[in-house]
């Protein structure tokens, strides 16, 4: 009878001890090592909201105007194609940790000479200017989920910017809330999935 008394308190005391570990595990910050940062989720953003609520907010500062011969190259290129980019923003701490971009705007836009030109003088110049608004209509727009992955699908072959755009506070060593805009370069050669993770270090 001893030993069975023994055996029933060692069992609880394993399940309580196993117990608190999970709910301890559930409290930690979201933070995801490397091995675990390609995971992506497969049922986000939901099919009935993707690219609905398009937000270009993050693009518009003093706008750099667009001529005919550019626009003409913007109307070339193909709409639909059989290629989907999917990936993951997050900022990469000195700790080796990363914290996700949880519903970050993401912006992806084709490579032209006038995208190329805006690029250059957002991101290797002082000055920035946003994408002029006849553009729009060639700009895919999505919101990564809270772990931080998005997802663009339908995509032509091409060479692209992916712009992620996120909030980081006091968990990233600022002093208050700041938006960190993340530009990245995209080459999608094949057909299928691409996956192009959108990552800052601090």
């Amino acid at each position: 009878m001893k030993k069975i008394s023994k055996i029933l308190v060692l069992a609880i005391a394993f399940f309580l001890i196993t117990g608190c570990a999970k709910n301890s595990d559930s409290l930690q910050p979201v933070l995801q090592p490397t091995n675990q940062l390609e995971k992506f989720d497969d049922n986000w953003p939901p099919k009935d909201k993707i690219e609905k609520s398009i937000d270009l907010s993050d693009l518009q500062i003093n706008e750099l105007p667009i001529d005919a011969e550019e626009l003409k190259e913007f109307n070339s290129l193909p709409q639909v194609g059989n290629s989907t980019i999917f990936g993951k923003v997050a900022i990469r701490l000195q700790s080796g940790h990363f914290i996700n971009g949880s519903y970050a705007n993401v912006y992806l836009i084709p490579q032209t000479s006038y995208s190329k030109k805006w690029f250059k003088e957002n991101y290797d110049s002082e000055f920035s200017r946003s994408v002029d608004d006849n553009v729009y209509d060639f700009i895919k727009f999505t919101k990564s989920n809270q772990k931080g992955d998005f997802s663009f699908s339908d995509i032509p072959k091409g060479k692209y910017y992916i712009i992620g755009n996120m909030n980081c506070g006091v968990e990233c060593g600022f002093e208050g809330n700041k938006s960190i805009r993340m530009p990245s370069e995209l080459t999608v050669d094949k057909d299928g999935s691409v996956l192009k993770n959108i990552i800052k270090t601090l």
